[in-house]
């Protein structure tokens, strides 16, 4: 991920513990609506996914809808410098 920075806590903090990493979700919903005629709409949704499949529908900022932000569960304590980008440790 690019531009991903680690932060550490100045060191007037109390107990001068490290901070603590966490990750957070960004999910972006886009959404189009597509009117087909078909004989039901089990047939209407195999048509439109098979032509969405050949990126005959393509969605883009304009169809942009909503965002959700979400802790993904996983905590660490920050890395050093040198191990802070691609999770290597040196």
């Amino acid at each position: 991920m690019r531009n991903q920075r680690l932060f550490f806590c100045p060191k007037s903090r109390k107990e001068n513990r490290p901070m603590r990493t966490n990750q957070i979700g960004i999910k972006e919903t886009l959404c189009m609506t597509i009117e087909i005629e078909a004989d039901s709409e089990q047939q209407a949704e195999a048509m439109v996914r098979e032509t969405y499949s050949n990126s005959d529908y393509i969605l883009d900022v304009e169809h942009f809808t909503g965002v959700d932000f979400y802790r993904k569960g996983k905590e660490m304590v920050a890395r050093s410098k040198s191990q802070k980008y691609r999770g290597q440790d040196s």
